[in-house]
């Protein structure tokens, strides 16, 4: 399985660290379409995290998972303004378990631009600064 994808040098290195060449453009479409999957699962996870931890359905966020898929969600999260359920992890301190935070995992840095990830970078720390 595909652990990581390092497009400087566009290798793809395995679970087990092995390293092999990328091939063809099929090759890095069909990476990008597993990463989105996975962040799909991720997104969805996050969700079920959520309502664990903060005792509420974040409805919304489900919402625009079943809508947009959770790639497309992230997204359009990152681009409107700050979330109401952000507020909610914050009371339990459990920002990570954000949509933000997850956009700034290394295994989804090639999903978002620079743009994207400083705007979750921006908002965690706004969060954390409310926090103390």
């Amino acid at each position: 399985m595909l652990c990581c994808y390092n497009a400087v040098e566009g290798r793809l290195i395995g679970e087990d660290g092995t390293e092999s060449a990328i091939e063809g453009e099929g090759f890095m479409r069909l990476d990008r379409e597993t990463l989105e999957r996975d962040f799909h699962a991720a997104m969805i996870d996050l969700a079920k995290k959520d309502k664990a931890v903060t005792g509420r359905i974040p409805s919304i966020f489900i919402r625009m998972i079943n809508e947009h898929g959770g790639y497309g969600a992230a997204k359009r999260l990152l681009q409107s303004p700050l979330q109401d359920n952000l507020d909610a992890l914050l009371k339990h301190s459990r920002l990570d378990l954000s949509m933000e935070a997850l956009v700034l995992n290394q295994r989804w840095e090639t999903l978002f631009t620079l743009e994207e990830r400083a705007i979750a970078v921006d908002r965690l720390k706004t969060l954390k600064l409310l926090q103390q």
